[in-house]
């Protein structure tokens, strides 16, 4: 490795306060990605600072979100969709492909490796906390490489062998999608100025050992997880797609003229027939055992099923996906289920759910506790009282309705003063801002996507300083080189060229500002809770 390489890595692996990776100035072109200074922490909140200017960290946890795995040779991906997606009748079905999309398994293990040399380098995590949207389409061959790329020492590929990009089928390769391979032209290269990645995609089609991330693990449940491109519950027509082996890859005439023909939005008449857009002209795809929809139940169980204890409690909570855990003795995290069973991408919380978080408030105040809350959606998309019916208008089962939305939980959560901070995902962007009035409410984080740019994860340390709690909030980059031509290992490579690419992407859900201002990026957030707390997290201190 050259001395520009080693100086491409940090000392400590990903941290931002070291190295950032960043766009290159650009003429508005494709932009390529290098190293820039480090950013130092900026401090928010009006508790203070500590008078001897210390602060000892108590819980360290890494939040991960919004993996987006995705089997690319399923038939109910709609990809073809991308195409019309700037229609405003469709624009609610979109993003329905990504280029970096080839990438995406190797941009998890790039962080899960980042993840164990932090440990190695002295910032050991005691909690990994995925936030949603771990799978792309509820399918059970996606959830199972979730769990491979969480725990480590699976075999797994980024892409699949003998396909192309954007069909996920063996054909010819299609000109409206991005090909890595150099000598394959298509429109991104042709008009948008995207470079070639010679070796990329035989690369990300080779077999690797999982590394994981090496530390206890939970995951939230994100609306991908629990519908249908994360939009719809599934159907018989779902079904019987994903048990085919036939994967259609444009939308058919008629039914696009239909469509542009109604007064309805193609994401409403979706809700109704996800398997409506699926009647297009197909290619040829392997069938799978395991590409067919999960259920809550089977999340669960998936990912909490670490122990023999987990696994039984995943049992008897069956399809509940939002639980308590205490990561340290004097800190609840408080796991909610925000997404809407009766479709639709933004969230709410049931009413039994809400009940139950109005109980475990109460547990926690009265154990002296500090509160974490997480989960896919924050409060911003906490918008979804969606209600799915069926023929005769009478509403379909297991929705806990009414459905909760945003104001009634902020209003529930401002009246603990042991809340500190809801970490969430959904939104692909970085932001931090204060809840409450006068700086006396908590702090809600959402960190961006791994998927799109800028394919980071967060560092949250919570700490006591003096009389307040501090939240430290670190990104990291993975430890991939930020130019993929100087990476050594071809996984690493991969995942650099797929950061590269996901850069390039300026209307993607996170919009062309998603890595945040600085203020959303690393920053020390001070929190003043009741004495019993504080003492609480100060006795209980490793």
């Amino acid at each position: 490795m050259s001395d520009s390489q080693d100086r491409d890595r940090p000392s400590r692996p990903g941290l931002t306060t070291e190295r950032t990776v960043r766009r290159q100035p650009g003429d508005g072109g494709y932009r390529r990605l290098g190293i820039g200074p480090g950013e130092c922490h900026t401090r928010l909140g009006d508790a203070g600072e500590a008078a001897d200017g210390t602060a000892e960290t108590v819980l360290r946890l890494v939040q991960v979100s919004d993996f987006q795995l995705a089997d690319f040779t399923s038939p109910t991906r709609l990809e073809f969709l991308q195409r019309i997606g700037d229609e405003p009748t469709w624009a609610q079905m979109v993003p329905s492909y990504r280029p970096q999309e080839f990438a995406a398994v190797a941009q998890v293990e790039a962080l899960a490796r980042t993840v164990r040399a932090l440990a190695e380098a002295g910032r050991p995590a005691d909690l990994v906390l995925t936030t949603g949207d771990n799978t792309d389409n509820q399918q059970v061959n996606e959830l199972d490489q979730f769990i491979a790329l969480m725990s480590g020492g699976a075999r797994t590929r980024s892409f699949p062998p003998d396909t192309r990009p954007g069909t996920g089928t063996a054909g010819d390769p299609d000109p409206a999608y991005y090909h890595p391979d150099p000598e394959v032209a298509d429109e991104w290269k042709d008009t948008r100025g995207f470079p070639g990645y010679a070796r990329a995609l035989r690369d990300s089609a080779r077999e690797f050992v999982s590394t994981g991330f090496g530390v206890r693990w939970l995951a939230c449940f994100g609306n991908h997880d629990a519908l249908v491109q994360g939009r719809a519950p599934g159907s018989p027509g779902v079904a019987a797609l994903l048990a085919g082996e036939a994967k259609p890859v444009l939308l058919d005439e008629a039914t696009r003229a239909a469509t542009d023909a109604s007064d309805t939005p193609a994401m409403e008449l979706y809700q109704h027939d996800p398997a409506r857009f699926s009647g297009g002209p197909t290619a040829p795809v392997a069938a799978d055992p395991d590409r067919r929809l999960f259920d809550r139940a089977r999340f669960v169980a998936a990912t909490r099923g670490a122990d023999a204890a987990e696994a039984a409690e995943a049992a008897e909570a069956g399809g509940v996906a939002y639980f308590a855990d205490e990561p340290h003795p004097a800190v609840r995290l408080l796991v909610l289920d925000t997404t809407n069973p009766g479709g639709h991408v933004d969230g709410s919380l049931g009413t039994e759910q809400f009940r139950w978080l109005r109980a475990q408030l109460d547990g926690a105040l009265a154990s002296d506790q500090l509160v974490v809350v997480a989960s896919h959606h924050g409060l911003s998309t906490m918008t979804n009282g969606y209600v799915a019916r069926d023929e005769s208008g009478a509403a379909r089962p297991g929705q806990d309705l009414p459905r909760v939305l945003g104001p009634e939980i902020e209003e529930l959560l401002l009246s603990y003063p042991n809340v500190a901070l809801w970490l969430s995902g959904h939104t692909h962007r970085n932001r931090v801002g204060a809840v409450g009035p006068d700086g006396q409410g908590f702090w809600q984080v959402s960190t961006s996507a791994t998927i799109d740019w800028p394919c980071q994860a967060r560092l949250v340390e919570i700490a006591v300083e003096g009389d307040h709690v501090l939240l430290r909030l670190t990104m990291l980059d993975h430890l991939a080189h930020a130019a993929p031509g100087d990476e050594d290992s071809p996984l690493l490579r991969v995942a650099a060229a797929g950061r590269e690419i996901a850069a390039n992407i300026l209307d993607g859900v996170g919009g062309d500002r998603a890595e945040g201002a600085t203020a959303d990026r690393n920053v020390e957030l001070t929190v003043r809770v009741p004495d019993g707390v504080l003492k609480a997290l100060a006795d209980r201190r490793p």
